[in-house]
């Protein structure tokens, strides 16, 4: 559920069900029925919209009571405003700093402990966030189910951690595995690939909850706004995009609606879902809409 979320939202709603969505992306022309805490939606008043998903739930819980009970959670929401790479200025770089603190400080869920001793870490940093815990904890969503990293952080027992941890290094394990094969997939297709394209989009046979890493890695070594696509069961193609700095992706794929089944975001980093049929006009029109807004640099 999410500010893009709109059928879902109503579907809740006719079951009875009240409902608050609290996101960080981008909104659509359309937004969900419902109450929607959302720093970069159209009605906000609020003075930072660079909050992370976990940044805007720890101010929903400080509404909801006060900032002593919402300090609580600083320790989860530094290490998720660290991994979704959110600008570290104003409240991020406090909620990053005060956290990482904390943790450092033993103050933290047994679980961020369990995490910080497993990986032999005196001293927490942003960098050991970024490369040592976030992909571990990610790799469960991205390869088989969130749910056991939610499991995972509200365990308390020691020997049940254990057991929790070791399914997270099997799964990151495995992803790491699926990005090895995908990295060598997109070489072999990028050799017959006309680089001097203002984007790169790449359809292939990937794991699902590795082509965002896939499209980051090409962005970086290209320059260039990447999309990699992957067929999904039911028929589509189902892409995570990368940008750079100076091309607002997200912004230029919301004037192509006519061609999207599912979309959201924000300016560097969207979801996209296409069907195959369109894939070849929807890389002509984007590559026409980055061309306008591109420098030669």
């Amino acid at each position: 559920i999410g500010i893009t979320a709109v059928e879902e939202v109503e579907i809740l709603k006719q079951e009875g069900i009240e409902i608050v969505v609290t996101d960080h992306h981008l909104p659509l022309d359309e937004v969900p029925d419902c109450l929607i805490l959302d720093p970069k939606y159209k009605n906000k008043n609020y003075g930072f919209d660079a909050l992370c998903g976990a940044g805007v739930a720890m101010k929903l819980v400080e509404a909801l009571s006060d900032k002593t009970t919402a300090n609580k959670y600083l320790d989860i929401a530094a290490i998720a405003t660290v991994g979704d790479i959110v600008p570290l200025i104003d409240e991020n770089r406090v909620i990053a700093k005060l956290g990482i603190d904390k943790i450092n400080k033993g103050d933290c869920l047994s679980s961020i402990t369990f995490l910080k001793n497993k990986l032999e870490l005196d001293s927490l940093t942003s960098t050991d966030i970024s490369f040592k815990i976030v992909p571990r904890l990610n790799a469960c969503g991205r390869m088989d189910n969130a749910i056991k990293v939610f499991e995972f952080l509200i365990e308390t027992d020691a020997s049940l951690l254990e057991e929790k941890y070791s399914e997270i290094e099997t799964d990151n394990n495995l992803r790491l595995a699926s990005i090895d094969k995908g990295s060598k997939t997109i070489e072999k297709c990028l050799e017959a690939y006309d680089i001097n394209e203002p984007s790169v989009l790449i359809v292939g046979d990937f794991h699902e909850g590795i082509v965002g890493i896939l499209a980051s890695r090409i962005c970086h070594e290209f320059n260039k706004p990447s999309i990699i696509f992957t067929k999904t069961e039911d028929g589509t193609l189902k892409g995570s995009g990368r940008s750079i700095e100076k091309i607002d992706l997200h912004q230029i794929i919301s004037t192509m609606t006519d061609m999207l089944e599912n979309f959201g975001g924000h300016k560097m980093a969207v979801g996209v879902e296409i069907l195959p049929e369109v894939f070849d006009e929807f890389k002509r029109v984007l590559n026409e809409k980055i061309k306008e807004v591109s420098t030669e640099k």
